[in-house]
């Protein structure tokens, strides 16, 4: 299965800001996780963050969700806002 992932921030920097990666043999965002820090070892530990979330369409998604039938997922990573 192919997916497109988008990236923000410095990971998006570099990784890519949009990479089509082949996820066969990941059915959840928690798999796709693990297949991602395995394919960028050096970024793995935020890759497997539950602090960079990630969205299907417009909606935020958890681990244990469910690959079958997205076309793209999108990885944000934690906001942090300073103060005027």
């Amino acid at each position: 299965m192919q997916l497109t992932l988008m990236f923000y921030g410095h990971l998006g920097e570099a990784i890519g800001r949009e990479v089509i990666f082949d996820a066969s043999g990941a059915s959840t965002i928690g798999e796709l996780r693990s297949r991602l820090g395995a394919k960028w070892p050096d970024h793995a530990a935020e890759l497997r963050s539950d602090r960079l979330k990630a969205l299907i369409g417009d909606r935020f998604v958890d681990d244990k969700t469910a690959l079958a039938g997205a076309s793209s997922v999108e990885f944000l990573p934690p906001v942090s806002g300073g103060g005027a």
